[in-house]
């Protein structure tokens, strides 16, 4: 008996181990995607970084104050979960140009949660509609719920629309001014926006 629960042990090890692949990393975040389980090792070694969770089956988030402390345990592990951390790189605020709106707040966003480091937006997108021009004054890391198109128009009038699969998740540097169109739809999305 004993030796028949020694190697269902040692069988079941592996079974239990997350497997987290690194998405991209640059100053601001770092983003994974996580498979169900336990990780054996910390992500961020001996850091504590703060970061957000993002179920892609219900676009459900959550704030954490300990990246390292997260396992798919917290949301639904066959949906697909996207973890990001947030480096300790705040930027100075950038302004927003005379006549200039910011991206967020506006039509079909709500604020799904805020505290000192992120605003997180859930973006509802209807095929056709434009949004007003607005300005990005922030980095953001938007996570795709569903898959669909939104063309970005520049103020000069240069466009651009790049498909996206559910679950792609995209770090968006600051400084944009312009136009979006979702054209084709209807399409869910996480915007992460980094004071």
């Amino acid at each position: 008996m004993r030796t028949l629960l020694l190697v269902f042990t040692i069988a079941a090890l592996p079974c239990a181990e997350a497997e987290a692949q690194r998405l991209f990393e640059n100053e601001r975040v770092i983003a994974w995607t996580l498979a169900s389980g336990e990780r054996a090792e910390p992500l961020v070694g001996d850091r504590r970084l703060p970061g957000v969770i993002v179920t892609l089956a219900d676009g459900a988030v959550r704030i954490v104050d300990d990246v390292n402390t997260v396992t798919t345990r917290d949301a639904a592990p066959t949906s697909g979960v996207i973890l990001i951390a947030i480096q300790d790189d705040p930027r100075d605020r950038l302004e927003i140009p005379l006549g200039m709106k910011p991206a967020f707040p506006r039509e079909g966003v709500r604020r799904v949660v805020e505290n000192d480091s992120v605003v997180v937006w859930g973006v509802t997108w209807t095929k056709g509609l434009k949004t007003p021009p607005h300005f990005h004054d922030k980095d953001v890391v938007a996570v795709y719920l569903d898959a669909g198109t939104v063309r970005s128009i520049a103020l000069s009038g240069e466009t651009t629309a790049t498909p996206r699969s559910a679950g792609d998740t995209v770090f968006i540097p600051r400084g944009r001014a312009h136009i979006e169109e979702c054209i084709d739809g209807p399409r869910r999305d996480i915007i992460i926006e980094l004071k």
